[in-house]
């Protein structure tokens, strides 16, 4: 059980004025912990789609220019646009650019 929910039955077994309201403080406090421990979550959740996005973006829009590395899986082209490379062991989808 967590500290949250134990401010919770304490809050809710009290039953003297000030007893009600130290137990409520400390309910509220931990109300707020709990809000700041999902605004930091939500916040590394965010980084973490974040990274994933680029990367993702990085895997499938930016293709090495001539000289550099190459990719087994992309054909061989001189334009840029979408392309297919179907292998007997892999099917390669993507978009090519070239400058």
């Amino acid at each position: 059980m967590g500290d949250y929910d134990r401010a919770i039955r304490a809050y809710n077994s009290a039953d003297q004025v000030d007893e009600i309201e130290a137990t409520y403080e400390v309910m509220l406090d931990e109300f707020d912990e709990l809000e700041r421990w999902q605004e930091t979550r939500k916040r590394w959740i965010y980084a973490a789609g974040a990274i994933w996005l680029v990367n993702v973006l990085d895997a499938t829009l930016i293709i090495p220019s001539e000289g550099g590395g190459t990719f087994a899986g992309l054909p061989d082209s001189d334009g840029s646009g979408l392309f297919a490379a179907i292998d007997a062991d892999r099917t390669v989808l993507g978009y090519s650019v070239s400058f």
